[in-house]
């Protein structure tokens, strides 16, 4: 893939890859910031905050030293912290894969009423497709479904802002807040990074390392706070939903709720084809299985693994990974800590 110095394709890729079917349903900024009350405002800032400042760090080191993903986790954790690190990581990937399919079964169901297994079977079948496609396809893909996804998450909080009849209800929150925060933060991280580490390399310059991370993470941030306003507003109404911004989409008109719609396709299939793509790559490239194989058993299992349900993942699956993304979090800081003081120091050895 050629170098390409376009901070806005590498900031939208890596803001779409964030903001999944989870954000976009509403269902992962009600468990891990409305939840707990205003002190989920302070939440999202700092979860925008630490996603652009690893989004820098590992565009930086990718493209100073030319690293790919498994060469990017092996520099930061070591050889054999970082095998169980990319074991674990990929099987995330295929748990996001997994719930995009069945984000894709509930969001159908919801809106015209499909039965759950045939709107999984057509995700899963259009995910397949999509994947074909090499990675500066797969960034093509992305940044077009980018500005979609910002357009969504802009006009809901507008919508809600301008039918605002009444104030928010008060919801009780919890010292909890910040955990919460942080757990959101590093479940994402644990699949961004693998993208991030594709892109990197293809990247000509450390300031559009810097800038796309920074705008990326804005993105992410900005339309983080859009889409908390009505779920804020509505939340009494919206809690019990498996797509909630959905549910609240359909008190703005019918037209609305099918431009919502739409955008949250986009969400779940940049997530899902991102993702994909990854485990694939990372299966072909540590496992010699061969990618067209990976990318169909992928799609067949996924459409079975789907019928746990959407929202179970995203509340009880996710989190279980924050573990990971902590440490890798923390490792990706020292190791770009460390990579900064050694080019400061080189000057004086020489």
């Amino acid at each position: 893939m050629k170098r390409k110095d376009n901070v806005f394709k590498v900031a939208g890729v890596y803001a779409s890859v964030i903001i999944g079917a989870g954000f976009a349903s509403g269902q992962e900024l009600m468990k891990f910031f409305v939840d707990y009350g205003q002190a989920g405002v302070i939440g999202l800032l700092i979860s925008g905050a630490l996603f652009s400042l690893v989004g820098w760090a590992v565009l930086e080191m990718c493209h100073e030293n030319g690293f790919g993903y498994q060469e990017l986790i092996q520099h930061c954790m070591g050889k054999n912290l970082g095998l169980v690190t990319e074991v674990a990581a990929a099987f995330f990937m295929y748990v996001l894969y997994v719930t995009m399919i069945a984000g894709t079964g509930a969001t159908l169901n919801q809106v015209f009423d499909l039965e759950f297994s045939v709107g999984a079977a057509a995700g899963a079948l259009v995910c397949f497709i999509a994947m074909m496609f090499d990675l500066e396809g797969l960034m093509e893909i992305n940044s077009k479904l980018a500005p979609v996804l910002a357009a969504g998450g802009i006009l809901i909080g507008l919508f809600a802002f301008a039918r605002q009849s009444a104030p928010a209800m008060a919801i009780e929150g919890s010292p909890r807040w910040l955990f919460s925060s942080l757990t959101y933060t590093s479940y994402n991280i644990v699949t961004s990074i693998s993208v991030l580490a594709a892109m990197g390399k293809t990247i000509s310059s450390k300031k559009t390392c810097r800038r796309a991370a920074l705008l990326g993470g804005g993105l992410m941030t900005v339309l983080g706070l859009c889409m908390l306003y009505p779920l804020y507003l509505y939340y009494s109404y919206a809690a019990p939903a498996e797509v909630p911004l959905l549910l609240i989409a359909n008190r703005f008109g019918l037209a609305f709720e099918y431009f919502y719609f739409i955008t949250l396709m986009c969400a779940i299939f940049t997530t899902a084809i991102s993702n994909g793509f990854a485990l694939s790559a990372w299966a072909g490239n540590r496992l010699g299985i061969n990618p067209l194989a990976a990318k169909a058993f992928l799609a067949l299992s996924a459409f079975a693994v789907s019928h746990i349900g959407f929202s179970m993942f995203v509340s009880k699956v996710y989190p279980v990974f924050s573990l990971i993304g902590t440490i890798e979090i923390a490792a990706i800081f020292i190791a770009w800590k460390r990579g900064k003081k050694k080019a400061l120091d080189m000057p004086e050895a020489a």
